[in-house]
């Protein structure tokens, strides 16, 4: 749909497509009856129809075989890029994933919870866990006493720092009756530190890994052409 045609101005506009026979009878006719007023623009008209007349008669040149392949290299080489920074984006994300998982194994970051006992029984420590102000205590794990042994540890290794908590440490009888039990506050900020490190560690093996897997990829065969 056209829009209306209405001022000497929109229609002086429309002198382009007049001359090269685009316009709508409508609009047509109002441009032929605003030349009607205005003759001396015609020679404007005749401007643009010698104008549409030499592009018109102007060659098309067909691209030659060269630029053609200069085009075709162009574009194997981008999709060739582009296969190579994506395969080298996977090998970093798995590699920094991998050592996340085997640097936390390893070093296990997290909250050290240390206790002395007196006495030589020998009993099974139970370690429980509940957020501070809380008295849902929930079972982490046990430590096996050794006679001769007062000093034990148990680390809890926490995923999301930030939480403070309240432990309980339980010494179990043989006959399964509790003889001590031991309470420690301890902020797992504390494991926040080693955390981070840990993280940090495997972005930059998994960065170096991406680097290494796109240098390869550029300096290995197939460069058609200079990037």
């Amino acid at each position: 749909m056209s829009k209306a045609v209405n001022s000497d101005e929109d229609i002086h506009g429309l002198l382009p497509q007049y001359a090269s026979g685009n316009l709508p009878a409508a609009d047509r006719q109002r441009v032929e009856a605003w030349l009607e007023k205005h003759p001396e623009l015609r020679s404007e008209v005749a401007f643009w129809e010698q104008l549409r007349a030499g592009l018109q008669s102007q060659p098309q040149a067909a691209p030659g075989q060269e630029v053609w392949q200069g085009v075709s290299q162009r574009v194997v080489l981008h999709q060739r890029q582009a296969k190579r920074s994506a395969i080298s984006i996977l090998a970093g994300l798995a590699l920094a994933g991998f050592s996340l998982v085997i640097l936390w194994l390893t070093i296990r970051p997290g909250v050290l919870l240390q206790w002395t006992v007196s006495g030589t029984d020998q009993l099974t420590y139970q370690v429980y866990r509940a957020p501070t102000g809380s008295q849902d205590f929930v079972l982490l794990g046990e430590v096996h006493g050794t006679p001769g042994v007062s000093q034990y540890s148990y680390l809890d290794a926490l995923f999301l720092p930030g939480q403070s908590y309240v432990y309980r440490v339980e010494g179990l009888s043989p006959s399964g009756s509790a003889v001590v039990s031991q309470g420690v506050v301890s902020q797992s900020l504390a494991a926040l530190p080693g955390q981070l490190a840990i993280l940090l560690a495997s972005l930059l093996v998994g960065y170096l890994a991406a680097s290494l897997a796109r240098n390869w990829g550029s300096a290995g065969p197939g460069r058609l052409l200079p990037a």
